[in-house]
């Protein structure tokens, strides 16, 4: 992990705390998708990680600071 992130990580778990109901229930959903022993379900979390990685890069310019500094941190781990 990027020394940047390790430096971060704080700011990364509290923006998780911050996040609404909804935010909250989507990470964990994709979690147990990607992490399923059922071949399907884990290729559905990979296609809607692609999709998710796809919005992200490709910001429309309408995000909030904070939400713009876990995206750049994000970018940095996936090497982009």
């Amino acid at each position: 992990m990027p020394k940047q992130i390790e430096a971060n990580s704080v700011v990364i778990e509290q923006w998780f705390e911050g996040l609404d109901f909804s935010g909250k229930l989507s990470a964990c959903l994709l979690h147990r998708l990607l992490t399923a022993d059922s071949k399907r379900l884990s290729e559905i979390g990979q296609r809607v990680l692609k999709k998710l990685h796809d919005d992200v890069v490709e910001t429309s310019g309408l995000t909030s600071e904070p939400d713009m500094n876990i995206r750049e941190m994000y970018l940095l781990l996936q090497g982009d």
